[in-house]
């Protein structure tokens, strides 16, 4: 009889380890494309356009053009294609960023020659969004500009609507350039050293966070000045206004910046299968970067694939469009959910007051795993099932002495 109860004790403890019904944290999904535009030379860089539902997407070419591509976000059609000025007739064209001004409706790219020192200034060009025709290129000697004080190679692109001006990185030379949108003139030029490059615009500040190598910093739009630097490696940003945090992903990890102090809040580690670029799903409050991240528990709920490039919002439909070597690839945010439990490569994120806003601060996190019961909720389970086991146990063994 002891024997029998005592197997019974062990098997039934068993079962509520690993077969309860709490919940398992799992490996995070891969997402699959809803559809992919194969139609358009493949894109260096991307655009949405929210007053359009439409997709800017510009391409080189070794023609010596390079071109912008308009997609329809309702069709996944191309819709126009705009030819840009001959900037590289007799070399490859190199494209920089392209943005979007909801201000007036324009589209801004930045494109030169491939590399640097050949002999023709990189060049911006601003399309209207209202008849996806080129309105006019800048140049240095567009007026108000200078040979002598002009990028030499436009890596980033933000738009501020705060003050109706594009930021432009050079990677070449470690500034930041400021145009305005009506004169198309440089306004501001702001040294980032060593190397100025992705940026992102955080609204509710009027700041400009730009990475460059090293440490991320902190623009002012009022004043034009650097008012903070954060020791961060970061090879791309993204804002994320519901919870006034910047995203820096440097293709391993992402550090959660705090745009109230400037320190770091937390870091998720363990990053893999990253893209060259980030995004913020305002719609699902996510972060697109290879992983996907909820903004709420800085944990990983799903993951895109290998090879994906550049990426972009489309807040009108929900998706994300990324590039890939053969196209552009559209995912529905729907695909992922802030309330999984999936925390493959996640940080705890820890935040503490600080009184500093110039220097980063060291974040705590943990990593996770897969495929393993949550024991807190499982133990407490265990326990009271145990208990109950232990007293029919008990109330058996005395059965079978007042039967004898």
């Amino acid at each position: 009889m002891k024997a029998k109860v005592s197997r019974i004790l062990c098997l039934s403890l068993i079962a509520v380890l690993f077969l309860s019904p709490a919940k398992l944290v799992n490996a995070s999904s891969t997402l699959t494309p809803a559809s992919t535009i194969s139609s358009v030379p493949v894109p260096a860089t991307l655009a949405y356009d929210p007053g359009k539902d439409e997709i800017f997407a510009q391409t080189g070419s070794i023609s010596g053009n390079a071109f912008v591509w308009v997609i329809s976000d309702n069709t996944d059609k191309i819709v126009a294609n705009v030819t840009e000025g001959l900037a590289c007739a007799e070399f490859s064209c190199y494209t920089g960023d392209v943005v979007y001004d909801s201000g007036r409706g324009l589209i801004f790219t930045a494109y030169g020659a491939q590399g640097v020192g050949v002999g023709v200034a990189p060049l911006f060009s601003v399309i209207s969004d209202s008849n996806n025709s080129l309105v006019t290129t800048i140049s240095w000697n567009t007026p108000g500009n200078s040979q002598y004080n002009w990028p030499v190679q436009p890596t980033a692109m933000v738009y501020d609507s705060g003050k109706g001006e594009i930021f432009v990185s050079d990677v070449h030379d470690g500034n930041v350039f400021v145009i305005s949108d009506r004169t198309y003139a440089i306004v501001a030029t702001i040294g980032v050293e060593p190397s100025a490059g992705e940026m992102t615009y955080d609204s509710a500040k009027g700041e400009v966070f730009v990475a460059n190598y090293y440490q991320v910093s902190v623009i002012n739009d009022s004043t034009n000045k650097v008012v903070a630097n954060i020791s961060v490696s970061a090879t791309s940003l993204a804002y994320d206004r519901t919870r006034g945090e910047v995203f820096a992903y440097n293709g391993n990890s992402i550090a959660v910046i705090s745009d109230s102090t400037n320190e770091v809040v937390a870091t998720i580690n363990g990053i893999s299968g990253g893209s060259t670029s980030i995004a913020y799903d305002s719609g699902k409050s996510e972060i697109f970067a290879g992983p996907v991240i909820s903004d709420s528990t800085n944990t990983v709920v799903a993951q895109l694939p290998a090879g994906i490039g550049n990426i972009v919002y489309d807040s009108g439909k929900g998706e994300i469009l990324a590039t890939t070597s053969t196209g552009i690839d559209v995912f529905s945010d729907s695909s992922s959910t802030s309330t999984s439990t999936t925390t493959s490569t996640s940080a705890a994120s820890t935040t503490t007051p600080h009184t500093t806003s110039t220097t980063s601060s060291s974040s705590s996190s943990s990593g996770g795993g897969g495929g393993i019961p949550e024991f807190p909720a499982q133990l407490g389970f265990a326990l009271l099932v145990t208990v109950v086991i232990v007293m029919s146990y008990v109330f058996a063994r005395r059965g079978v002495r007042i039967g004898k």
